[in-house]
């Protein structure tokens, strides 16, 4: 028991130090995102297809063959989306705009932080 409790407090030492010096640059990481091409939005599609009663696994390759072509052809997966008829008849141009919205992958982030800092 107590190697590992000084390997714990060793651990957090560093990491402690790890992120003292972390600087972040919100340009850099709004570029790092957008260089998948938009792909991060991929899964909110498949899950709105399923939700709008599209079958999984047709949802699945629609959305697949599209994140295909885009990480292929360097395309943006959002404006791919947007040229598919299926998918915007499924969805759409209203919905499509809700799920590339960028704030939607941040909408959780206040309540995580407070369920991980609260404890």
């Amino acid at each position: 028991m107590p190697d590992s409790t000084i390997l714990a407090d060793y651990m957090l030492a560093r990491l402690a130090n790890l992120l003292s010096g972390l600087r972040l640059i919100p340009e850099n990481m709004e570029r790092n995102l957008w260089a998948s091409y938009g792909l991060f939005f991929s899964q909110g599609v498949l899950l709105a297809l399923v939700d709008a009663g599209m079958d999984r696994q047709k949802a699945y390759e629609a959305v697949q063959a599209i994140a295909m072509r885009c990480w292929a052809e360097k395309k943006l997966f959002p404006d791919e989306v947007r040229r598919d008829t299926a998918i915007v008849n499924a969805l759409g141009a209203a919905r499509l705009d809700e799920l590339f919205n960028p704030a939607n992958c941040l909408r959780h982030v206040d309540a995580i932080f407070t369920r991980v800092f609260a404890a």
